[in-house]
């Protein structure tokens, strides 16, 4: 799963919008939710510091959010689950 989704995904969990998240990162204005759109849609990708705050805003690790490697068992691991999450809350 690309990042983008992964952020949507995280963002939707905490009930939080675009507008909501962006400004906790610091945009301001209509800059908020613009932004948050283009890392979601992944036409801007977020540095690492921004991945950083958004972990911890989601109280998650910053492996969530990136798109691990799976060829590494530390990836394969973050991979699994954040598949479980995602099945986990489709069905609950």
């Amino acid at each position: 799963m690309a990042i983008g989704k992964r952020i949507r995904f995280f963002r939707n969990r905490k009930g939080m919008t675009q507008k909501q998240l962006g400004e906790i990162l610091g945009f301001l204005g209509k800059t908020s939710d613009v932004r948050m759109a283009q890392y979601e849609t992944e036409a801007r990708t977020p540095k690492h510091d921004l991945v950083k705050e958004m972990a911890n805003i989601f109280d998650v690790s910053t492996h969530a959010l990136t798109v691990p490697d799976i060829d590494t068992y530390i990836g394969l691991m973050h991979t699994l689950f954040a598949l479980e999450d995602i099945h986990l809350h489709v069905h609950v």
